[in-house]
C-alpha cells in the first residue's frame, strides 16, 4: 500500500527524538524512504532546524513541553511539524492533547499507538502525521483495546460456560455417589452392632442398629432412585447392588441376632426355674418357637451374604470362612431346637445321665469315668442334677461282670465296672453298658439318654466364661489351672468311699451352669459345636426320631460303618480308626502326642497297598502323677476285606496281637509301652483285597477319630501309577510325581473321596 501525502514536502529530513527505540520506529523509517526522506535521532532538540521538515519525539511528554517552548521562541513552529507520539500509553498522550502549552504549537499532531508492525497501523500514523487535518488526537489502541476487550467477554462468557459444566458435572457425580455416604456410615456403626453381639451385649448392639435402620434406609432409597437407572443403563450396576444387598442381609442377621440371644438368656433362665406357673411353660415354648424361627432367618441371611462374598469379594476366604462356621453352629442348633419338646420334657418327663470322662486317662470311648450325673427334666424345666462318685456306684456291685480281655490282661481288672463301661468307640455301645451297671450297682433305670463330656470339653466351656468362682472353695477356676486343680481336689489323696471328688464336681458344676447366663452366646455355642465336632462331648437319645434326624450332625460318637457316599459301579471303601486305651492308672494322655501317616500306593493292575505309620512321643517328665509310662492297648479300625502284611514296632516285627473280624471291620489289637521322653514307631502294612477296575472308581478314604482323642496330625500320600488318572477329590491336595500329598489335623471325622479313571 502506497502513502498518499497531501503536500510534498521540500525539506526531507525528520528528526527522531526519543530515548528509546522502537520496533514501530523501524518500520516507520522504512516506509518513509520510499518519499526521500532522510533521518536524524537524538536525545535533544539540535541547534540546526532548516532541513528538518518533522520531528516525532517519543512517549515524552516533559522532553515535548521543552521543545515546543523552544520552537516557539525561536519562531520555527509554524515550519516544522510536531508528532508526539506515544507508546501505549493513552493517558498521557490524552494529558498532552488537553494542555495548552502543546496544543498551542500550530503543526501539532498527538498519536497514541501499539508497537507493532501492521502495515495498516504504520499507514494511519503516517496519513495522520503528514496530512494538513485539523484533527489533533489520534488514538490508534483504542481498535486494539475495543478488540481487546471483546475477547475478554467472549473469554469471560467462555469460562462462565466451561464453570457451569464443570458444575454441573461435579453436581451430577456429587448425586450419583451421594449414597456411598450414608452407606458407609451404615456399615460403621452395623459394624460396631456385630461386635457388641458378639460379646453377646444385646442392649448395645441394639443401639446401634437402631441407628444403622434410617442412614442404611437413606443410602437405599437415593442408590435405588438417583444412581441405580445410571448405573443399569451402563451394565455396571452389579457391584453396588452387591454391596446394597450384603448389607442389608447383614442387618437382618444381625436384628435376628439380637432377638435370638435375648430368647436364649431368657430361655436359660426360665429352664433352670423349677416353680415356673403356667403362663411361664407356655411363655418358654413360645420363645423355642420364636428362636426356631430367628435361628431359620439367621441362617438364610448368612448363606445369601456367603454366596455373595464367593462372587464378589474372592480375596477374603477368612470372612466367608467365619460366616460358614457361623452359619454351620446355627443350623445345628435349629435342627436340636426342633426337638426341644423331646429333649426339655416339654410333654413327659425326661432322665438323662451324664458321664464325666477324664480323657487324660484316655479309654476307648472317651476317657476314665470318674463321676457321673443324673438330670432330670419337666415342663422344659431342668428339675434336678445330681453328681455322683462312680466309685461310690461300682462299690455297690453285688455280681461278678466279665472285663474285656485287654481290661483283665492289662489293667488287671478280675470284673468289670461302671468306671471302665465305655470299653468301645461307638458310644450308643458305651451307654447300654453303662446303663446296664447303673441298673445293677443303684437300681437306676429307665433313662431317655446319656451325654459324655470329658475334660476337654469342660476346659473349653471355662475358656468362654472366662473364670469361675467356686465358693465352696474359694477358688477361682479358669482353663490354666481347671486341670490341676481338679486333680488336687478331686483325686490327690482320693480312696473308694470318699467323697471330696463328688463334692469339688458338684461345686463345680453348680458355680458353671450360674455363670452361664454372663456368656457371649455366639462364643458358648462356638465352644459347645466345637467340643460336639471333636468328640469332647457325644450323646444318645433313645427316642427314635430325634436320633435319626440328629444322626446328619454326627455328634453321637457312633462308630461309622464304611459305606459309600457317591453312588458309582466300582465304588472302594477304606478307612482306618485308631484307638487307644490308657491301662497305666494314671493321666500321661496329658503328655502324648500322636503323628499319623498314610502312605497308600495303587499298584499298575488296580491294588490298594498300606503302610500306616503311628509315632508316638511321651512328654512326661518322669515316673510322678499324674504323668508317668504309657501303657497303651492299641487298636486300628481296617477295613474287613483287607490282608495284614506285617506289624512293626520301632522297625521290630510284632508277631502276637490281637485280631477279630466284625461285619464291616479287622480290627487289630496290641499292647505297648513308651516311657518318659521316649518315642516309639508304630507300623501297620496292609493291602485291600478290592482291585480298581477298568473305567471309572470311587475311592473313599475314611479316618476316624476317637472320642476324646486330641487332635493329632495326619499326613497322606497317595502313589498313583501312570495307567491311572484322577478325575476329581474333595480336598485340596498338592499333585507332584504321580503323587497326592496332603497335611491335615484329625480334629474330626475326616472323608475323602476320589474319583479315579483305570484304562
Amino acid at each position: 500500500m502506497r502513502l498518499t501525502i497531501e503536500e510534498i514536502p521540500s525539506k526531507n529530513q525528520i528528526l527522531f527524538i526519543g530515548k528509546k527505540t522502537y520496533t514501530i520506529i523501524t518500520t516507520l523509517k522504512k516506509m518513509l524512504r520510499h518519499y526521500h526522506f532522510t533521518f536524524l535521532h537524538s536525545y535533544t532538540l539540535p541547534h540546526q532546524l532548516d532541513s528538518v521538515y518533522s520531528i516525532f519525539i517519543l512517549n515524552d511528554k516533559k522532553l515535548a513541553l521543552q521543545i515546543i517552548t523552544k520552537l516557539h521562541k525561536e519562531k520555527q513552529e509554524k515550519y516544522i511539524r510536531v508528532i508526539l507520539l506515544f507508546i501505549k500509553d493513552k493517558k498521557n498522550a490524552e494529558k498532552c492533547a488537553h494542555d495548552k502549552t502543546i496544543t498551542s504549537l500550530h503543526n501539532i499532531k498527538i498519536i497514541n499507538s501499539s508497537d507493532t508492525n501492521n502495515e495498516e497501523t504504520i499507514t494511519q500514523i503516517l496519513w495522520f502525521a503528514l496530512s494538513q487535518s485539523s484533527e489533533l488526537f489520534l488514538n490508534l489502541e483504542k481498535t486494539f483495546n475495543q478488540n481487546q476487550s471483546q475477547f475478554k467477554k467472549r473469554s469471560y462468557f467462555i469460562i462462565r460456560k466451561k464453570t457451569i459444566a464443570v458444575w454441573s458435572i461435579c453436581i451430577f457425580l456429587l448425586i450419583e455417589c451421594f449414597f456411598l455416604i450414608p452407606l458407609i456410615i451404615s456399615s460403621f456403626m452395623l459394624y460396631r452392632s456385630m461386635q457388641a453381639l458378639r460379646q453377646s451385649d444385646s442392649s448395645r448392639s441394639k443401639h446401634y442398629l437402631e441407628l444403622t435402620r434410617p442412614v442404611f434406609l437413606l443410602a437405599r432409597t437415593s442408590y435405588t432412585f438417583l444412581t441405580r437407572p445410571l448405573l443399569s443403563f451402563l451394565f455396571i450396576g452389579l457391584v453396588p447392588d452387591t454391596i446394597i444387598n450384603i448389607e442389608e442381609n447383614t442387618l437382618y442377621a444381625v436384628e435376628n441376632g439380637i432377638q435370638s440371644i435375648e430368647h436364649s438368656k431368657k430361655l436359660f433362665s426360665l429352664i433352670l426355674k423349677t416353680d415356673k406357673t403356667k403362663e411361664e411353660i407356655q411363655e418358654t415354648a413360645v420363645r423355642i418357637t420364636l428362636l426356631q424361627k430367628n435361628l431359620k432367618d439367621i441362617s438364610e441371611k448368612l448363606i445369601f451374604v456367603e454366596q455373595k462374598l464367593n462372587s464378589f469379594i474372592h480375596p477374603i476366604p477368612t470372612i466367608k470362612e467365619k460366616i460358614k462356621k457361623i452359619t454351620l453352629t446355627v443350623q445345628s442348633i435349629r435342627k436340636l431346637l426342633t426337638h426341644a419338646d423331646i429333649v426339655l420334657g416339654g410333654k413327659t418327663k425326661r432322665k438323662y445321665v451324664l458321664f464325666f470322662e477324664n480323657n487324660m486317662e484316655l479309654r476307648p470311648g472317651g476317657g476314665f469315668i470318674g463321676s457321673f450325673g443324673i438330670a432330670q427334666f419337666a415342663d422344659y424345666t431342668l428339675q434336678s442334677l445330681e453328681i455322683k462318685d462312680v466309685y461310690e456306684a461300682d462299690g455297690q456291685l453285688k455280681i461278678h461282670v466279665e472285663p474285656p480281655h485287654a481290661l483283665s490282661t492289662y489293667l488287671h481288672q478280675p470284673h468289670w465296672f461302671l468306671r471302665d463301661s465305655n470299653f468301645s468307640p461307638d458310644f450308643q455301645e458305651n451307654f447300654e453298658k453303662a446303663e446296664f451297671f447303673l441298673e445293677k450297682e443303684l437300681g437306676l433305670k429307665d433313662f431317655d439318654g446319656g451325654v459324655a463330656i470329658t475334660t476337654s470339653a469342660l476346659n473349653t466351656i471355662i475358656g468362654v466364661l472366662g473364670s469361675i468362682y467356686v465358693p465352696d472353695y474359694q477358688e477361682n477356676i479358669n482353663s490354666d489351672n481347671f486341670y490341676i486343680k481338679t486333680q488336687i481336689y478331686a483325686e490327690k489323696n482320693f480312696f473308694p468311699g470318699s467323697i471330696q471328688k463328688k463334692s469339688f464336681l458338684s461345686s463345680l458344676t453348680r458355680a458353671l451352669i450360674l455363670s452361664l447366663d454372663r456368656a457371649s452366646f455366639i462364643d458358648m455355642a462356638s465352644a459347645i459345636k466345637q467340643s460336639l465336632d471333636e468328640k469332647h462331648i457325644v450323646w444318645y437319645m433313645k427316642d427314635r426320631i430325634f436320633q435319626e434326624n440328629t444322626d446328619i450332625i454326627n455328634w453321637q460318637g457312633r462308630l461309622i460303618a464304611p459305606q459309600c457316599a457317591h453312588i458309582s459301579q466300582n465304588c472302594i471303601n477304606d478307612g482306618i480308626f485308631p484307638i487307644d486305651a490308657n491301662v497305666g492308672v494314671n493321666k500321661a494322655n496329658f503328655f502324648i502326642s500322636r503323628l499319623i501317616t498314610l502312605k497308600i500306593k495303587i499298584e499298575k493292575g488296580g491294588a490298594i497297598n498300606h503302610t500306616t505309620s503311628l509315632q508316638f512321643k511321651n512328654d512326661s517328665p518322669g515316673e510322678i502323677f499324674p504323668g508317668g509310662t504309657y501303657k497303651n492297648y492299641f487298636q486300628i479300625y481296617l477295613p474287613r476285606e483287607s490282608s495284614i502284611k506285617e506289624i512293626t514296632k520301632n522297625g521290630t516285627r510284632i508277631a502276637i496281637y490281637d485280631t477279630r473280624k466284625t461285619d464291616h471291620f479287622t480290627i487289630l489289637g496290641f499292647y505297648f509301652e513308651i516311657p518318659p521322653l521316649k518315642t516309639t514307631h508304630i507300623q501297620i502294612n496292609y493291602q485291600l483285597n478290592s482291585l480298581l477296575q477298568k473305567g471309572n472308581n470311587t475311592y473313599q478314604l475314611v479316618i476316624q477319630k476317637q472320642i476324646g482323642s486330641l487332635n493329632n496330625d495326619i499326613s497322606l500320600e497317595i502313589q498313583i501309577p501312570h495307567s491311572i488318572s484322577v478325575i476329581s477329590k474333595n480336598f485340596p491336595a498338592l499333585a507332584k510325581e504321580r503323587r497326592l500329598v496332603y497335611n491335615t489335623t484329625l480334629s474330626t471325622d475326616k472323608i475323602f473321596v476320589i474319583e479315579f479313571a483305570k484304562e
